[in-house]
């Protein structure tokens, strides 16, 4: 992915960094150029911007993609840290 849309008329916008409200603006002043009076709409489906790296006594280390607020602890679960040092088991 290259942060990048690709428009019939328009060509690649770069998209990567902009808002909403900013992508609109772009496209509009590009579409001007070939539409009179362009209307445009940019709607956010999904972020999938955040990335977190993870490794160490992990089940599965690697990368993490975090598609909305996650406190540390929600991480940890998805990860599935392993337990270190001696588990004792009480019944």
């Amino acid at each position: 992915m290259d942060g990048k849309i690709s428009l019939p008329l328009v060509d690649d916008i770069q998209a990567a960094d902009l808002t909403p409200l900013q992508l609109k603006e772009v496209l509009a002043n590009k579409l001007k150029n070939v539409i009179d009076n362009p209307t445009v709409s940019v709607t956010v489906i999904e972020a999938n911007s955040f990335k977190i790296y993870v490794s160490g006594q992990v089940k599965n280390p690697g990368v993490v993609r975090l598609r909305s607020e996650t406190s540390f602890v929600q991480l940890m679960t998805m990860v599935a840290v392993l337990p270190t040092g001696p588990t004792r088991r009480r019944f």
